[in-house]
């Protein structure tokens, strides 16, 4: 994280700022999806790095799992407060949230993604799994 410059010493405000951009680019591209939902507290109890979204109506248990098995974005379920935990990584690209925010719009809207997209979220989900992090 130094060598990338979003930490210096123990100053981490830029890794803060790049994971609250990428929060914020992740619930303006949710929004511009038309995907209903909720911030699970509030907007006032959640981290600049985190996301707990509940969707009214939707099966959030089973949206999770999809997002994974058919669309390769993994996300967090929350049984015991039903939520869909979001979370944003120092390796995290703004492209890749917004991929991931349409992928929700999509999946609960029953629609297909590009095969483009498909393999953007495989090099995403490579990178998270990397031993560099």
């Amino acid at each position: 994280l130094e060598r990338r410059g979003l930490v210096t010493g123990s100053d981490a405000s830029k890794l803060d700022a790049h994971r609250a951009h990428l929060r914020s680019a992740f619930l303006d591209e949710l929004s511009n999806s038309k995907v209903e939902y909720t911030l699970a507290g509030g907007d006032e109890y959640q981290s600049h790095f985190i996301a707990s979204l509940r969707f009214p109506g939707q099966d959030t248990r089973g949206l999770a799992e999809r997002l994974w098995h058919d669309r390769w974005v993994f996300v967090s379920y929350v049984a015991r407060s039903d939520v869909l935990r979001v979370s944003f990584g120092p390796d995290n690209t703004e492209r890749e949230v917004r991929l991931a925010a349409r992928a929700i719009g999509a999946e609960l809207a029953g629609a297909t993604f590009e095969a483009s997209d498909r393999l953007a979220r495989a090099s995403s989900a490579l990178a998270a799994t990397s031993p560099n992090r």
